[in-house]
Protein backbone atom coordinates (compact mmCIF):
# COMPACT_ATOMS: atom_id res chain seq x y z
CA UNK A 1 0.00 0.00 0.00
CA UNK A 2 3.04 2.48 0.63
CA UNK A 3 4.27 1.79 -2.82
CA UNK A 4 1.61 2.38 -4.31
CA UNK A 5 0.68 5.35 -2.70
CA UNK A 6 4.02 6.74 -3.33
CA UNK A 7 3.64 5.65 -7.41
CA UNK A 8 0.19 6.73 -7.95
CA UNK A 9 0.23 10.07 -5.25
CA UNK A 10 3.27 10.46 -5.07
CA UNK A 11 2.46 14.17 -2.62
CA UNK A 12 0.43 11.99 -0.49
CA UNK A 13 3.17 9.70 0.60
CA UNK A 14 6.26 10.96 -0.89
CA UNK A 15 8.42 8.49 1.29
CA UNK A 16 6.14 5.13 0.43
CA UNK A 17 9.53 4.04 -1.34
CA UNK A 18 10.06 2.36 1.89
CA UNK A 19 7.06 -0.17 0.77
CA UNK A 20 10.31 -2.47 -0.78
CA UNK A 21 12.36 -1.94 3.01
CA UNK A 22 9.09 -3.14 5.02
CA UNK A 23 9.06 -6.25 2.43
CA UNK A 24 12.70 -7.05 2.54
CA UNK A 25 12.33 -7.45 6.33
CA UNK A 26 9.37 -9.38 6.06
CA UNK A 27 10.91 -11.56 3.38
CA UNK A 28 14.03 -12.10 5.50
CA UNK A 29 12.40 -13.32 8.23
CA UNK A 30 9.79 -15.70 7.22
CA UNK A 31 12.41 -17.27 4.80
CA UNK A 32 14.97 -17.49 7.43
CA UNK A 33 12.39 -18.98 9.88
CA UNK A 34 11.36 -21.82 7.39
CA UNK A 35 14.70 -22.37 7.16
CA UNK A 36 15.80 -22.96 10.60
CA UNK A 37 12.32 -25.17 11.35
CA UNK A 38 13.22 -27.38 8.23
CA UNK A 39 16.89 -27.81 10.05
CA UNK A 40 15.35 -28.66 13.12
CA UNK A 41 12.76 -30.98 12.12
CA UNK A 42 15.42 -32.49 9.15
CA UNK A 43 18.59 -32.19 9.69
CA UNK A 44 18.87 -30.63 6.78
CA UNK A 45 17.45 -28.27 4.30
CA UNK A 46 16.20 -29.66 1.19
CA UNK A 47 17.63 -26.77 -1.47
CA UNK A 48 15.72 -28.43 -4.52
CA UNK A 49 12.37 -28.19 -2.96
CA UNK A 50 12.76 -24.46 -0.93
CA UNK A 51 13.68 -23.30 -4.98
CA UNK A 52 10.98 -24.97 -6.47
CA UNK A 53 8.38 -23.82 -3.60
CA UNK A 54 9.68 -20.62 -4.65
CA UNK A 55 9.62 -20.73 -8.62
CA UNK A 56 5.89 -21.86 -7.92
CA UNK A 57 4.77 -18.71 -5.62
CA UNK A 58 7.03 -16.21 -8.15
CA UNK A 59 7.03 -17.40 -11.72
CA UNK A 60 3.29 -18.20 -12.79
CA UNK A 61 2.05 -14.29 -11.90
CA UNK A 62 5.46 -12.74 -12.85
CA UNK A 63 5.39 -14.69 -16.87
CA UNK A 64 1.80 -13.50 -17.52
CA UNK A 65 2.52 -9.75 -16.56
CA UNK A 66 5.59 -9.65 -18.71
CA UNK A 67 3.84 -11.30 -21.33
CA UNK A 68 0.62 -9.29 -20.99
CA UNK A 69 2.49 -5.95 -20.30
CA UNK A 70 4.88 -5.94 -23.36
CA UNK A 71 2.20 -7.42 -25.50
CA UNK A 72 0.24 -3.94 -24.23
CA UNK A 73 2.97 -2.33 -24.91
CA UNK A 74 3.83 -3.39 -28.55
CA UNK A 75 0.41 -2.47 -29.67
CA UNK A 76 0.67 1.03 -28.39
CA UNK A 77 4.17 1.50 -29.48
CA UNK A 78 6.29 4.31 -28.74
CA UNK A 79 8.61 5.54 -26.18
CA UNK A 80 6.97 2.72 -23.55
CA UNK A 81 9.19 0.36 -25.94
CA UNK A 82 12.63 2.12 -25.51
CA UNK A 83 14.78 -0.63 -23.40
CA UNK A 84 12.29 -3.25 -22.92
CA UNK A 85 14.71 -5.93 -24.55
CA UNK A 86 17.20 -4.91 -21.35
CA UNK A 87 14.24 -4.77 -18.91
CA UNK A 88 13.05 -8.21 -19.84
CA UNK A 89 16.26 -10.01 -19.93
CA UNK A 90 16.88 -8.19 -16.14
CA UNK A 91 13.24 -9.41 -15.09
CA UNK A 92 13.80 -13.33 -16.77
CA UNK A 93 17.41 -13.53 -15.22
CA UNK A 94 16.52 -11.28 -11.75
CA UNK A 95 19.03 -9.17 -12.54
CA UNK A 96 17.36 -6.28 -13.09
CA UNK A 97 18.72 -3.89 -10.25
CA UNK A 98 22.50 -4.55 -12.05
CA UNK A 99 21.16 -4.21 -15.41
CA UNK A 100 19.59 -0.90 -14.44
CA UNK A 101 23.30 0.11 -12.72
CA UNK A 102 25.13 -0.82 -15.93
CA UNK A 103 23.32 0.61 -17.66
CA UNK A 104 22.96 4.27 -16.23
CA UNK A 105 19.48 4.10 -15.33
CA UNK A 106 18.33 6.94 -13.15
CA UNK A 107 15.70 5.36 -11.57
CA UNK A 108 14.81 8.59 -9.49
CA UNK A 109 14.78 10.91 -12.68
CA UNK A 110 13.02 9.37 -14.85
CA UNK A 111 11.20 11.52 -17.58
CA UNK A 112 9.94 8.45 -19.49
CA UNK A 113 9.37 5.37 -16.92
CA UNK A 114 10.34 2.14 -18.22
CA UNK A 115 8.04 -0.58 -18.09
CA UNK A 116 9.42 -3.03 -16.22
CA UNK A 117 11.50 -0.70 -14.45
CA UNK A 118 10.00 -1.84 -10.51
CA UNK A 119 11.89 -5.81 -11.47
CA UNK A 120 14.71 -4.45 -9.52
CA UNK A 121 13.79 -5.16 -6.29
CA UNK A 122 11.85 -8.32 -7.04
CA UNK A 123 16.18 -9.41 -8.45
CA UNK A 124 17.32 -8.42 -4.58
CA UNK A 125 15.09 -10.86 -3.17
CA UNK A 126 15.71 -13.66 -6.12
CA UNK A 127 19.40 -13.18 -5.33
CA UNK A 128 19.01 -13.42 -1.47
CA UNK A 129 17.09 -16.47 -2.13
CA UNK A 130 19.75 -18.16 -3.89
CA UNK A 131 22.62 -17.14 -2.05
CA UNK A 132 21.01 -16.80 1.03
CA UNK A 133 19.58 -20.67 2.65
CA UNK A 134 23.25 -21.97 1.28
CA UNK A 135 24.85 -19.37 4.07
CA UNK A 136 22.55 -20.19 6.66
CA UNK A 137 23.47 -24.26 5.67
CA UNK A 138 26.98 -23.42 6.74
CA UNK A 139 26.37 -22.40 9.21
CA UNK A 140 24.29 -24.59 10.99
CA UNK A 141 26.38 -27.28 10.35
CA UNK A 142 28.99 -25.37 11.86
CA UNK A 143 27.31 -26.01 14.94
CA UNK A 144 26.91 -21.41 15.55
CA UNK A 145 25.19 -20.66 18.29
CA UNK A 146 21.96 -18.60 17.98
CA UNK A 147 23.92 -15.64 19.40
CA UNK A 148 26.47 -15.63 16.62
CA UNK A 149 23.84 -16.09 14.25
CA UNK A 150 22.07 -13.22 15.00
CA UNK A 151 25.74 -10.60 15.51
CA UNK A 152 26.07 -12.13 12.18
CA UNK A 153 23.12 -11.17 10.24
CA UNK A 154 23.36 -7.98 12.38
CA UNK A 155 26.62 -7.44 11.44
CA UNK A 156 25.74 -8.23 7.23
CA UNK A 157 22.77 -5.65 7.79
CA UNK A 158 24.78 -3.00 9.11
CA UNK A 159 27.21 -3.24 6.53
CA UNK A 160 24.93 -2.97 3.93
CA UNK A 161 23.10 0.32 5.44
CA UNK A 162 26.72 2.12 5.97
CA UNK A 163 27.65 0.75 2.28
CA UNK A 164 24.44 3.10 1.10
CA UNK A 165 25.60 5.97 3.51
CA UNK A 166 29.01 5.57 2.35
CA UNK A 167 28.26 5.25 -1.57
CA UNK A 168 25.42 7.77 -1.73
CA UNK A 169 26.62 11.06 -2.85
CA UNK A 170 24.89 14.10 -1.69
CA UNK A 171 22.70 15.57 -3.87
CA UNK A 172 23.51 13.47 -6.67
CA UNK A 173 20.85 10.61 -8.07
CA UNK A 174 20.87 7.48 -5.74
CA UNK A 175 20.12 4.87 -8.34
CA UNK A 176 23.50 3.06 -7.90
CA UNK A 177 22.76 2.71 -3.61
CA UNK A 178 19.04 2.30 -4.19
CA UNK A 179 19.75 -0.44 -6.71
CA UNK A 180 22.85 -2.69 -5.06
CA UNK A 181 22.29 -6.18 -3.48
CA UNK A 182 25.10 -4.95 -1.88
CA UNK A 183 23.73 -1.39 -0.52
CA UNK A 184 20.58 -2.69 -0.18
CA UNK A 185 20.19 -5.52 1.48
CA UNK A 186 20.65 -4.10 5.30
CA UNK A 187 16.26 -4.94 5.37
CA UNK A 188 16.91 -8.78 4.32
CA UNK A 189 19.29 -9.24 6.81
CA UNK A 190 17.85 -7.08 9.65
CA UNK A 191 14.80 -9.83 9.20
CA UNK A 192 17.79 -12.44 9.15
CA UNK A 193 18.23 -11.56 12.58
CA UNK A 194 15.28 -10.95 13.71
CA UNK A 195 14.39 -15.17 13.01
CA UNK A 196 17.66 -16.08 14.81
CA UNK A 197 17.00 -14.23 17.85
CA UNK A 198 13.48 -15.45 17.97
CA UNK A 199 13.61 -19.38 16.86
CA UNK A 200 11.13 -21.15 15.35
CA UNK A 201 9.06 -18.13 15.78
CA UNK A 202 6.85 -20.04 12.95
CA UNK A 203 6.78 -23.42 14.48
CA UNK A 204 3.54 -23.25 16.99
CA UNK A 205 4.17 -26.25 18.46
CA UNK A 206 7.71 -25.14 19.90
CA UNK A 207 6.83 -21.34 20.47
CA UNK A 208 7.48 -19.79 23.86
CA UNK A 209 4.44 -18.52 25.72
CA UNK A 210 5.12 -14.68 26.70
CA UNK A 211 4.19 -13.57 29.76
CA UNK A 212 1.26 -11.25 29.43
CA UNK A 213 3.30 -8.06 30.85
CA UNK A 214 6.16 -8.59 28.19
CA UNK A 215 3.21 -9.36 25.15
CA UNK A 216 1.92 -5.72 26.01
CA UNK A 217 5.23 -4.62 25.96
CA UNK A 218 6.16 -5.94 22.80
CA UNK A 219 2.61 -5.21 21.49
CA UNK A 220 2.89 -1.39 22.33
CA UNK A 221 6.15 -1.45 20.72
CA UNK A 222 5.26 -3.10 17.51
CA UNK A 223 2.39 0.16 17.76
CA UNK A 224 4.85 2.67 17.99
CA UNK A 225 6.78 1.31 15.25
CA UNK A 226 3.82 1.15 12.68
CA UNK A 227 3.08 4.61 13.81
CA UNK A 228 6.68 5.44 12.84
CA UNK A 229 7.01 3.71 10.07
CA UNK A 230 3.79 6.17 8.50
CA UNK A 231 5.91 9.02 9.80
CA UNK A 232 8.56 8.09 7.52
CA UNK A 233 6.43 7.01 4.48
CA UNK A 234 5.40 11.39 4.65
CA UNK A 235 8.96 12.58 5.87
CA UNK A 236 11.76 10.63 3.97
CA UNK A 237 11.56 11.43 0.00
CA UNK A 238 13.55 9.88 -2.60
CA UNK A 239 15.30 13.38 -3.22
CA UNK A 240 16.56 14.05 0.11
CA UNK A 241 20.37 12.61 1.54
CA UNK A 242 18.80 11.81 4.64
CA UNK A 243 16.82 8.76 2.72
CA UNK A 244 19.93 7.14 1.87
CA UNK A 245 22.11 8.39 5.11
CA UNK A 246 19.73 6.48 7.57
CA UNK A 247 16.57 6.84 6.88
CA UNK A 248 15.62 3.20 5.19
CA UNK A 249 17.57 2.02 7.84
CA UNK A 250 15.44 4.08 10.16
CA UNK A 251 12.23 1.91 8.45
CA UNK A 252 13.78 -1.22 8.28
CA UNK A 253 14.29 -1.28 12.35
CA UNK A 254 11.04 -0.10 12.55
CA UNK A 255 9.77 -2.81 10.13
CA UNK A 256 11.51 -5.03 12.82
CA UNK A 257 9.96 -3.41 15.77
CA UNK A 258 6.36 -4.19 13.94
CA UNK A 259 6.90 -7.63 13.28
CA UNK A 260 8.61 -8.45 16.74
CA UNK A 261 5.27 -6.94 18.15
CA UNK A 262 3.02 -10.25 16.10
CA UNK A 263 5.60 -13.11 18.02
CA UNK A 264 4.55 -13.36 21.07
CA UNK A 265 1.25 -15.76 20.40
CA UNK A 266 -1.00 -13.71 22.59
CA UNK A 267 -3.64 -11.61 20.19
CA UNK A 268 -3.31 -7.79 20.99
CA UNK A 269 -4.33 -4.39 19.44
CA UNK A 270 -1.66 -4.40 16.92
CA UNK A 271 -2.15 -8.12 16.15
CA UNK A 272 -6.35 -6.87 15.57
CA UNK A 273 -5.17 -4.02 13.93
CA UNK A 274 -3.21 -5.61 10.66
CA UNK A 275 -5.90 -8.90 10.95
CA UNK A 276 -9.29 -6.94 9.72
CA UNK A 277 -10.63 -8.14 6.30
CA UNK A 278 -9.03 -5.64 3.48
CA UNK A 279 -5.88 -6.02 5.02
CA UNK A 280 -5.47 -9.50 4.91
CA UNK A 281 -6.87 -9.58 1.20
CA UNK A 282 -4.77 -6.83 0.27
CA UNK A 283 -1.57 -8.80 2.02
CA UNK A 284 -2.59 -12.12 0.27
CA UNK A 285 -2.14 -10.57 -3.06
CA UNK A 286 0.49 -7.88 -2.30
CA UNK A 287 2.51 -9.91 -4.90
CA UNK A 288 0.57 -9.30 -7.81
CA UNK A 289 -0.62 -5.93 -6.79
CA UNK A 290 2.92 -4.81 -6.75
CA UNK A 291 3.74 -6.65 -10.27
CA UNK A 292 0.77 -5.13 -12.29
CA UNK A 293 0.25 -1.57 -10.85
CA UNK A 294 3.50 -0.47 -12.00
CA UNK A 295 3.10 -1.21 -15.74
CA UNK A 296 -0.33 -0.16 -15.79
CA UNK A 297 0.83 2.95 -14.59
CA UNK A 298 3.10 3.15 -17.69
CA UNK A 299 1.07 1.99 -19.83
CA UNK A 300 -1.80 4.64 -18.89
CA UNK A 301 0.54 7.26 -18.90
CA UNK A 302 1.91 6.97 -22.56
CA UNK A 303 -1.43 6.51 -23.78
CA UNK A 304 -2.50 9.59 -22.09
CA UNK A 305 0.09 11.22 -20.29
CA UNK A 306 -2.34 14.72 -19.76
CA UNK A 307 -4.50 13.04 -17.42
CA UNK A 308 -5.10 14.51 -13.90
CA UNK A 309 -3.04 12.63 -11.41
CA UNK A 310 -6.16 11.17 -9.21
CA UNK A 311 -8.11 10.29 -12.13
CA UNK A 312 -4.82 8.22 -13.43
CA UNK A 313 -4.93 6.84 -9.56
CA UNK A 314 -8.20 5.69 -9.80
CA UNK A 315 -8.28 4.14 -13.03
CA UNK A 316 -5.07 1.95 -12.24
CA UNK A 317 -6.09 0.94 -8.90
CA UNK A 318 -9.37 -0.15 -10.39
CA UNK A 319 -7.52 -2.20 -13.26
CA UNK A 320 -4.83 -3.40 -10.85
CA UNK A 321 -7.77 -5.05 -8.32
CA UNK A 322 -9.09 -6.94 -11.45
CA UNK A 323 -5.71 -8.24 -13.39
CA UNK A 324 -4.48 -9.08 -9.52
CA UNK A 325 -7.70 -10.88 -8.53
CA UNK A 326 -7.93 -12.91 -11.91
CA UNK A 327 -3.80 -13.79 -11.55
CA UNK A 328 -4.28 -15.13 -8.26
CA UNK A 329 -7.49 -17.12 -8.43
CA UNK A 330 -7.07 -18.55 -11.53
CA UNK A 331 -2.99 -18.81 -11.91
CA UNK A 332 -1.59 -18.18 -8.90
CA UNK A 333 -3.15 -20.34 -5.98
CA UNK A 334 -3.67 -23.24 -8.82
CA UNK A 335 0.03 -23.83 -9.76
CA UNK A 336 1.07 -23.19 -5.96
CA UNK A 337 -1.75 -25.55 -4.50
CA UNK A 338 -1.69 -28.13 -7.26
CA UNK A 339 2.02 -27.55 -9.23
CA UNK A 340 2.91 -26.86 -12.71
CA UNK A 341 1.66 -30.26 -14.14
CA UNK A 342 -1.01 -30.57 -11.78
CA UNK A 343 -2.85 -27.22 -12.53
CA UNK A 344 -2.48 -27.91 -16.08
CA UNK A 345 -3.69 -31.65 -15.40
CA UNK A 346 -6.92 -29.80 -13.79
CA UNK A 347 -7.07 -27.72 -16.37
CA UNK A 348 -7.28 -30.20 -19.15
CA UNK A 349 -9.91 -32.05 -16.73
CA UNK A 350 -11.96 -29.13 -16.78
CA UNK A 351 -11.89 -28.63 -20.35
CA UNK A 352 -12.82 -32.22 -21.11
CA UNK A 353 -15.75 -31.97 -19.03
CA UNK A 354 -17.48 -28.94 -20.73
CA UNK A 355 -16.54 -30.76 -24.10
CA UNK A 356 -16.89 -28.70 -27.55
CA UNK A 357 -17.73 -25.63 -25.94
CA UNK A 358 -14.21 -25.54 -24.22
CA UNK A 359 -12.36 -26.85 -27.15
CA UNK A 360 -13.34 -23.81 -28.80
CA UNK A 361 -12.72 -21.30 -25.95
CA UNK A 362 -8.95 -23.20 -25.73
CA UNK A 363 -8.53 -22.77 -29.46
CA UNK A 364 -9.12 -19.46 -29.20
CA UNK A 365 -7.02 -18.93 -26.34
CA UNK A 366 -4.15 -20.85 -27.76
CA UNK A 367 -4.63 -18.47 -31.01
CA UNK A 368 -4.70 -15.05 -28.93
CA UNK A 369 -1.55 -16.27 -27.50
CA UNK A 370 0.51 -17.02 -30.30
CA UNK A 371 -0.71 -13.48 -31.83
CA UNK A 372 0.12 -11.58 -28.74
CA UNK A 373 3.60 -13.41 -28.75
CA UNK A 374 4.08 -12.58 -32.36
CA UNK A 375 3.33 -9.18 -31.48
CA UNK A 376 5.28 -8.79 -28.26
CA UNK A 377 8.65 -10.20 -30.10
CA UNK A 378 7.69 -7.60 -32.72
CA UNK A 379 7.60 -4.64 -30.55
CA UNK A 380 10.96 -5.45 -28.52
CA UNK A 381 13.33 -6.19 -32.13
CA UNK A 382 11.82 -3.04 -33.29
CA UNK A 383 11.90 -1.12 -30.27
CA UNK A 384 13.00 2.49 -30.62
CA UNK A 385 16.46 3.29 -28.47
CA UNK A 386 15.69 6.67 -27.38
CA UNK A 387 12.83 7.96 -26.34
CA UNK A 388 11.23 11.25 -28.32
CA UNK A 389 12.38 13.35 -25.13
CA UNK A 390 15.90 11.89 -25.17
CA UNK A 391 15.66 12.98 -29.22
CA UNK A 392 14.74 16.61 -28.64
CA UNK A 393 17.33 16.84 -25.57
CA UNK A 394 20.52 15.68 -27.61
CA UNK A 395 19.30 17.69 -30.57
CA UNK A 396 19.76 20.82 -28.62
CA UNK A 397 22.80 19.28 -26.54
CA UNK A 398 24.61 19.80 -30.29
CA UNK A 399 23.42 23.13 -30.80
CA UNK A 400 24.60 24.26 -26.77
CA UNK A 401 28.21 22.65 -27.67
CA UNK A 402 28.33 24.47 -30.49
CA UNK A 403 28.19 27.47 -29.04
CA UNK A 404 30.79 29.65 -28.92
CA UNK A 405 32.19 30.28 -25.10
CA UNK A 406 31.92 34.35 -25.32
CA UNK A 407 31.85 36.69 -22.67
CA UNK A 408 29.21 39.23 -22.32
CA UNK A 409 29.31 42.14 -24.55
CA UNK A 410 31.30 40.55 -27.99
CA UNK A 411 28.51 39.72 -29.17
CA UNK A 412 25.04 41.47 -31.08
CA UNK A 413 21.68 40.94 -31.40
CA UNK A 414 18.72 40.47 -29.36
CA UNK A 415 20.61 38.42 -26.76
CA UNK A 416 23.89 40.54 -26.21
CA UNK A 417 23.45 41.00 -22.73
CA UNK A 418 21.75 38.10 -21.82
CA UNK A 419 22.76 35.10 -19.72
CA UNK A 420 19.91 31.85 -19.96
CA UNK A 421 20.06 29.52 -17.11
CA UNK A 422 18.43 26.41 -17.81
CA UNK A 423 17.79 22.70 -17.34
CA UNK A 424 17.16 19.84 -19.77
CA UNK A 425 13.94 21.95 -20.98
CA UNK A 426 16.46 24.67 -21.70
CA UNK A 427 19.03 21.93 -23.06
CA UNK A 428 16.41 20.81 -25.86
CA UNK A 429 15.00 24.57 -26.67
CA UNK A 430 18.82 26.11 -27.33
CA UNK A 431 18.41 26.70 -31.01
CA UNK A 432 15.36 28.23 -30.81
CA UNK A 433 16.63 30.62 -28.07
CA UNK A 434 19.45 30.74 -30.18
CA UNK A 435 17.54 32.25 -32.97
CA UNK A 436 14.97 35.11 -30.55
CA UNK A 437 17.99 35.58 -28.32
CA UNK A 438 20.89 36.09 -31.58
CA UNK A 439 23.97 36.29 -28.80
CA UNK A 440 22.96 35.70 -25.67
CA UNK A 441 24.92 33.19 -23.13
CA UNK A 442 23.57 29.67 -22.68
CA UNK A 443 24.30 27.47 -19.89
CA UNK A 444 22.30 24.35 -19.74
CA UNK A 445 22.55 21.09 -17.93
CA UNK A 446 20.24 17.83 -17.62
CA UNK A 447 19.20 17.86 -14.03
CA UNK A 448 19.81 20.78 -12.86
CA UNK A 449 17.49 22.53 -10.26
CA UNK A 450 17.16 25.64 -8.76
CA UNK A 451 19.56 24.93 -5.74
CA UNK A 452 22.26 24.78 -8.11
CA UNK A 453 21.26 28.19 -9.63
CA UNK A 454 23.27 30.72 -6.85
CA UNK A 455 26.14 28.46 -7.62
CA UNK A 456 25.94 28.62 -11.76
CA UNK A 457 25.53 32.31 -11.87
CA UNK A 458 28.60 32.64 -9.34
CA UNK A 459 30.64 30.68 -12.46
CA UNK A 460 29.26 32.71 -15.10
CA UNK A 461 30.30 35.55 -13.28
CA UNK A 462 33.42 35.34 -12.40
CA UNK A 463 34.17 34.29 -16.43
CA UNK A 464 32.58 37.33 -17.30
CA UNK A 465 29.62 36.13 -18.99
CA UNK A 466 27.11 36.60 -16.53
CA UNK A 467 24.78 39.64 -18.39
CA UNK A 468 22.40 42.25 -17.38
CA UNK A 469 19.56 40.31 -17.61
CA UNK A 470 19.92 36.50 -16.41
CA UNK A 471 17.24 33.97 -17.34
CA UNK A 472 16.91 31.12 -15.19
CA UNK A 473 14.64 28.60 -15.83
CA UNK A 474 15.31 25.65 -13.40
CA UNK A 475 11.92 25.18 -12.01
CA UNK A 476 11.14 21.35 -12.66
CA UNK A 477 13.79 19.37 -10.92
CA UNK A 478 13.42 19.48 -7.59
CA UNK A 479 11.42 21.61 -4.79
CA UNK A 480 12.96 24.47 -3.14
CA UNK A 481 12.49 27.74 -1.28
CA UNK A 482 12.42 31.12 -1.65
CA UNK A 483 15.84 31.26 0.38
CA UNK A 484 17.52 29.73 -2.92
CA UNK A 485 15.96 32.99 -4.90
CA UNK A 486 17.39 35.00 -2.13
CA UNK A 487 20.66 33.68 -2.58
CA UNK A 488 20.92 33.88 -6.59
CA UNK A 489 19.47 37.81 -6.26
CA UNK A 490 22.61 38.19 -3.35
CA UNK A 491 24.99 36.77 -5.88
CA UNK A 492 23.59 38.88 -9.04
CA UNK A 493 23.69 41.91 -7.03
CA UNK A 494 21.52 44.93 -7.53
CA UNK A 495 22.18 46.09 -11.38
CA UNK A 496 21.04 42.82 -12.61
CA UNK A 497 17.38 42.07 -13.76
CA UNK A 498 16.12 38.33 -13.34
CA UNK A 499 13.70 36.89 -15.14
CA UNK A 500 12.33 33.07 -13.86
CA UNK A 501 10.70 30.62 -15.95
CA UNK A 502 8.17 28.30 -14.52
CA UNK A 503 8.07 24.82 -14.67
CA UNK A 504 5.65 22.60 -16.23
CA UNK A 505 5.14 18.97 -15.49
CA UNK A 506 2.60 16.39 -14.97
CA UNK A 507 1.23 16.21 -11.76
CA UNK A 508 2.95 13.28 -10.73
CA UNK A 509 5.89 15.61 -10.56
CA UNK A 510 4.06 17.36 -7.88
CA UNK A 511 6.83 19.79 -6.37
CA UNK A 512 6.58 21.48 -9.45
CA UNK A 513 3.78 23.13 -8.47
CA UNK A 514 5.36 24.48 -5.12
CA UNK A 515 8.28 25.76 -7.28
CA UNK A 516 5.71 27.82 -9.58
CA UNK A 517 4.19 29.25 -6.59
CA UNK A 518 7.32 30.64 -5.04
CA UNK A 519 8.67 31.99 -8.77
CA UNK A 520 4.95 34.04 -8.54
CA UNK A 521 5.51 34.97 -5.03
CA UNK A 522 9.00 36.23 -4.97
CA UNK A 523 8.02 38.73 -7.86
CA UNK A 524 5.76 40.46 -5.36
CA UNK A 525 8.90 41.21 -2.95
CA UNK A 526 11.17 42.39 -5.50
CA UNK A 527 11.27 44.76 -8.50
CA UNK A 528 13.97 43.01 -10.45
CA UNK A 529 12.32 40.38 -10.53
CA UNK A 530 10.16 38.72 -13.77
CA UNK A 531 8.19 35.80 -14.40
CA UNK A 532 8.46 34.32 -18.23
CA UNK A 533 5.20 31.62 -17.54
CA UNK A 534 5.88 28.83 -19.34
CA UNK A 535 3.23 26.70 -17.80
CA UNK A 536 0.59 28.90 -18.45
CA UNK A 537 2.19 28.90 -22.33
CA UNK A 538 1.83 24.94 -23.04
CA UNK A 539 -0.64 23.85 -20.54
CA UNK A 540 -3.00 25.31 -23.76
CA UNK A 541 -0.52 23.28 -25.78
CA UNK A 542 -0.09 19.54 -24.60
CA UNK A 543 0.43 18.17 -27.83
CA UNK A 544 3.33 20.40 -28.00
CA UNK A 545 5.45 18.34 -25.66
CA UNK A 546 7.55 15.12 -25.84
CA UNK A 547 5.60 11.76 -24.58
CA UNK A 548 7.17 12.63 -21.02
CA UNK A 549 4.88 15.50 -20.28
CA UNK A 550 7.55 17.85 -19.66
CA UNK A 551 9.97 18.52 -22.91
CA UNK A 552 8.78 20.53 -25.72
CA UNK A 553 9.20 19.12 -28.98
CA UNK A 554 10.23 21.72 -32.15
CA UNK A 555 6.77 24.01 -32.09
CA UNK A 556 7.08 23.58 -28.30
CA UNK A 557 10.34 24.68 -28.30
CA UNK A 558 9.96 27.81 -30.41
CA UNK A 559 6.86 28.42 -27.82
CA UNK A 560 9.34 28.35 -24.73
CA UNK A 561 11.31 31.25 -26.84
CA UNK A 562 9.03 32.90 -27.48
CA UNK A 563 7.82 32.98 -23.59
CA UNK A 564 11.34 34.14 -22.27
CA UNK A 565 11.59 36.80 -24.91
CA UNK A 566 8.81 38.21 -24.58
CA UNK A 567 9.81 38.12 -20.47
CA UNK A 568 12.91 39.71 -21.60
CA UNK A 569 11.53 42.79 -23.77
CA UNK A 570 8.10 43.05 -22.83
CA UNK A 571 4.88 42.40 -24.68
Amino acid sequence: MLVLLYHLLPQWMPGGMIGVDVFFVLSGFLITSLLLVEFRRTGRIAFGAFWLRRARRLLPAMLLVLFTTTTAAALLGGDVLVGLGRQLTGALTYTSNWLGITSHSAYFAQTSPQLLTHFWSLSVEEQFYVAWPLIVVGLLLLKARRRILVVAATLAAVASAAGMAALHVPGSEATRVYFGTDTHSFGLMAGAALAFAVPHALDAARAAAATAAVARVRHGLGLLSLAGLVACGVVLTERSDLTYQGGLALATLLTVGVVQGLLTRRPGALSRLLSVAPLVWVGRRSYGLYLWHWPVLVLLHYADPTLPMLTQAVIVVAVTLALTEASYRWVERPVLRLGWRGALRALGSHARTRGRKALAVAVVAVAAVLGSGSVAVAGVTDAPTTTQAQQQIESGQKVLDAQPTSTIGRATGAGRDVTVIGDSVTVASTAALERDLRGAVIDASVGRSMNDAADVARRLADQGRLGRTVVVGLATNDVFSRQRIADLLDVLGPDRRLVLVTGFAPDRVYWTADANRALHEAVADEPRITVADWQAAVAVHPEWLASDGIHPTPRGQQLYADVITRAITGP
